[in-house]
């Protein structure tokens, strides 16, 4: 019996490290967007357009349509083409992209 359950408990470990070795989604449309359940990794692109701040973090707004919410430290992307790995989180029927990693293009 123990045996057994050692080895389910490693096969559980080896799915869970396979699903977080899955690649992010590419989304360019907010319609793909409201198609993915939360807490999945996305990758967006766009030209930023405006920079807004709140208590605690930016809020980055790009072209596309798209808002990223960003650490207060992050730097100034405005008028600037970036690319971001996100984590989409939904909440009071809203979706939002916390940014985890943002480059330039």
């Amino acid at each position: 019996m123990k045996k057994l359950s050692f080895i389910i408990a490693i096969l559980g470990l080896f799915s869970l490290l396979f699903f977080f070795a899955l690649p992010p989604k590419t989304v360019s449309s907010s319609e793909e967007l409201s198609a993915l359940i939360s807490n999945q990794k996305i990758i967006i692109q766009g030209n930023v357009i405006k920079e807004t701040y709140s208590k605690g973090y930016k809020l980055l707004s790009l072209d596309n349509g798209f808002q990223l919410k960003c650490n207060i430290n992050c730097p100034n992307y405005l008028n600037k083409n970036v690319s971001a790995l996100t984590i989409l989180e939904k909440y009071n029927n809203k979706n939002y992209l916390k940014v985890l990693k943002i480059s330039l293009n």
